[in-house]
């Protein structure tokens, strides 16, 4: 049964429905269920329909159980089943009852499991949250939030529950407790896709946690020397990285995700710092990356922290960079010379572009000179409020290969 809802003005279901979705669940006849939209009123029908009246506990051979409203709360159909066949459970709602102890899971069933609960009123312990883990050996997905990642400083205890077979991993929380769970946990040396998102971070916890769980990454899983894509983006709170593997292919739009293995970090810090120090912490994520394999890279970095960076960086082919570009300084040999700084290059990619100075479209003009002489294909992508006059166009497509010109999000190629 699959139900999604963005718009329905519908508040409960009809009798009719009611009785077939009861007679369905008296006979366990259903093997899926995924509730998913706005109307709690809608969804909360159909949870009730299925909560079956008495005391009982009965088993359910639903396989798959996806939940996705943060407001509906189904702890009753939790409580009046067993769930030996359960391979899925997405959970993101507001149940009030410990997912560590409800649905009755038997141990070789469970292979995804995301739990977000927005009701809880306590945190698991670690020794609740591994003892539960321990049970799903065979958990290949694995995706836990807020609410159910221990704040108990990890209980003292040492043992690190085996998932061998885990293939993803994606962890939000506080950056200490998060890290706390890490060293719980006993996966593979190469896991297909890690995402942290980590909460309540202070500058040191970066080098401390992240740099040496990066480093670790890279240093255990051997797919991570082919080609690469990165991104790197900071604020005055925040940074993010993102590495993965995108293949042999040209892909257009070079961004991270297209690949495995992957990862990818935010941190969410306690205390505003100046952008300096946010690019350095940035810097030094990419400084532990095997930079020859990047091939694709986006970022919003300073200018002289990218040139740095892009000389341990010469097979780039794809660059998307967000903000403005000072073409006199950025993406040139330092001093100038006939040497290209990003010889590989094949796509650029510039969003949110500025100009410098008003109407001097010279610089980019230079660049574009530059970096195609020698006969090196290169095209562009060009979105941001300064538009090129058509001279300047006609000067831009007579050196690259492919020129696209517009608005962030819209654009046409000429």
């Amino acid at each position: 049964m699959l139900l999604t809802d963005a718009h329905d003005t519908v508040c409960v279901l009809d009798e009719p429905l009611q009785d077939t979705l009861r007679d369905r669940a008296a006979h366990d006849s259903i093997r899926s269920i995924h509730l998913d939209g706005w109307n709690g009123g809608l969804l909360q029908s159909v949870i009730s329909s299925l909560t079956l009246d008495g005391e009982d506990i009965r088993d359910s051979s639903i396989e798959s159980l996806w939940v996705t409203d943060s407001h509906l709360d189904i702890s009753e159909f939790l409580a009046r089943y067993r769930f030996p066949k359960l391979r899925v459970l997405h959970l993101l709602t507001a149940t009030r009852i410990s997912p560590l102890d409800k649905p009755k899971i038997q141990a070789t069933s469970l292979t995804t499991l995301y739990l977000c609960f927005r009701a809880l009123s306590d945190n698991p312990t670690t020794s609740q949250l591994l003892s539960m883990l321990a049970s799903h050996p065979n958990l290949q997905d694995l995706s836990l939030y807020p609410t159910t990642i221990p704040r108990d400083g990890g209980g003292g205890s040492t043992f690190r529950v085996p998932l061998r077979r885990l293939k993803k991993l994606q962890l939000t929380g506080d950056c200490r407790h998060v890290f706390q769970v890490l060293r719980r946990l006993g996966y593979p040396d190469a896991l297909d896709s890690v995402e942290l998102e980590l909460q309540e971070c202070v500058e040191e916890m970066v080098s401390e946690l992240l740099e040496q769980y990066l480093r670790d990454r890279f240093r255990h899983d051997d797919r991570f020397q082919g080609r690469l894509g990165l991104g790197v983006s900071c604020g005055s709170k925040y940074i993010s990285f993102e590495v993965d593997t995108i293949g042999t292919s040209n892909i257009p739009a070079m961004q991270p995700g297209h690949g495995y293995p992957s990862m990818s970090f935010s941190s969410k810090f306690r205390d505003a710092f100046p952008q300096d120090v946010g690019e350095e912490l940035c810097a030094n994520l990419i400084a532990l990356t095997p930079r020859e394999h990047v091939v694709g890279f986006t970022g919003d970095l300073d200018m002289d922290t990218m040139a740095d960076l892009f000389v341990t960086m010469p097979n780039i082919e794809n660059l998307s960079f967000v903000g403005p570009v000072d073409f006199d300084v950025f993406l040139q040999p330092d001093p100038p010379s006939r040497t290209k700084l990003l010889p590989s290059l094949r796509r650029l990619y510039l969003d949110y572009f500025t100009l410098q100075e008003d109407d001097d479209w010279t610089p980019l003009i230079n660049y574009l000179a530059h970096q195609t002489s020698g006969g090196q294909v290169v095209s562009l992508r060009l979105r941001g409020r300064d538009h090129p006059p058509p001279e300047v166009v006609k000067e831009v497509h007579d050196l690259v290969e492919e020129f696209n010109i517009g608005y962030p999000g819209e654009g046409e190629w000429y």
